[in-house]
């Protein structure tokens, strides 16, 4: 119990010892816009985004996090920010938006610490909420990854004191400054006319993702107090690759760190095509058509339901395996793997 003076029966003095995850809904407006046929623009206004981190324990770092543009969040949505957080490098933004820049050192721990990339922890975090308790998280994370799951009560944030904490700074200083916020409640913080204001001053979703980078990169330089003034990553840096490094995180095998990076898409889809339709049979994701010479060829599998994994930063491809586990072959369901190629 907070402020209770019993010492908490979860001790976590290592890093990677455990990572909190949670979910903050963005309080502003914003919005995005798209390129019409006639070389023109379009702007589509956003009414809520919800912001997914990750932060590691012990140094109090943000290891990844994730913008959903969608009302609520999903389990894929949290599977995403695992995924990141376990096989993802960090790598600074390209384009800067002007007067907007990283900070000396600045970063997130994958990309900054060699150590850091591909550190695997043992305990994940959670809240009570509805996506964190899908199968999705629950089976295939925690058992891809290696991880325990800790639930913590609905409510409470005080069994993850770092992931909040970090929400309501960057709530402080970012998306409640902006002109279109929409403040911590309808009568807290909210700008006359916010969302006038998102499409008059532009302000766009890819900026805030910019500006989101930006902060938690310098979150994890900036040196606090309650680290005795060092920073989180010098935190890590001490523990992970100091004179004589005091703790060794675990790392997943090269076959399972290659598996984890489409931790967060599995689908399943069912073969469509044949005589019937006179075309070849083909998978259908997200209404693109996905086929390759082994699936058209493979007539017996119309009507079948196929596990695909997907991969959401290059979807030219995907890897289709039988509902039973095993790589689609016409010959032998031990063959090579099956992999089909969009075809727009």
């Amino acid at each position: 119990m907070t402020a209770a003076g019993q010492p908490s029966f979860l001790v976590f003095d290592e890093p990677y010892d455990s990572v909190e995850i949670d979910a903050y809904h963005v309080d502003t407006h914003v919005t995005v816009a798209f390129k019409t046929p006639d070389e023109g623009e379009t702007e589509l206004l956003l009414q809520r985004l919800w912001l997914i981190a990750a932060v590691e324990t012990r140094a109090s770092a943000v290891l990844s996090y994730d913008i959903v543009y969608r009302s609520e969040v999903t389990a894929d949505d949290v599977l995403r920010v695992i995924r990141k957080a376990a096989t993802e490098k960090w790598q600074p933004a390209e384009e800067l938006l002007p007067a907007f820049r990283y900070g000396a050192g600045a970063g997130l721990p994958s990309g900054i610490i060699d150590a850091a990339f591909g550190a695997q922890w043992s305990v994940t975090l959670l809240d009570g909420a509805l996506a964190h308790l899908a199968i999705a998280v629950r089976e295939r994370a925690r058992k891809m990854l290696g991880f325990a799951l800790n639930w913590g009560p609905v409510g409470h944030f005080e069994r993850r004191p770092n992931v909040e904490r970090t929400f309501g700074q960057i709530a402080r200083d970012l998306f409640h400054r902006l002109p279109s916020t929409t403040g911590s409640a309808p009568s807290n913080g909210r700008a006359e006319k916010a969302e006038e204001k998102a499409i008059r001053h532009k302000i766009r979703a890819e900026h805030i993702e910019l500006l989101a980078d930006i902060y938690f990169a310098q979150h994890n330089a900036t040196p606090s107090e309650g680290q005795f003034n060092r920073s989180p990553l010098e935190v890590l840096a001490y523990f992970l690759e100091g004179p004589t490094p005091m703790s060794t995180p675990r790392k997943l095998p090269l076959p399972a760190f290659e598996s984890a990076k489409t931790l967060a898409c599995r689908e399943f889809a069912i073969v469509r095509g044949g005589r019937s339709t006179g075309r070849r049979p083909y998978v259908q994701i997200d209404r693109v058509h996905y086929t390759s010479p082994l699936l058209a060829d493979a007539g017996h599998l119309v009507g079948t339901k196929l596990i695909v994994d997907i991969d959401e930063e290059d979807m030219r491809q995907v890897k289709v395996y039988l509902s039973s586990g095993q790589e689609a072959h016409r010959d032998s369901p031990e063959a090579p793997k099956l992999v089909c190629t969009c075809r727009r």
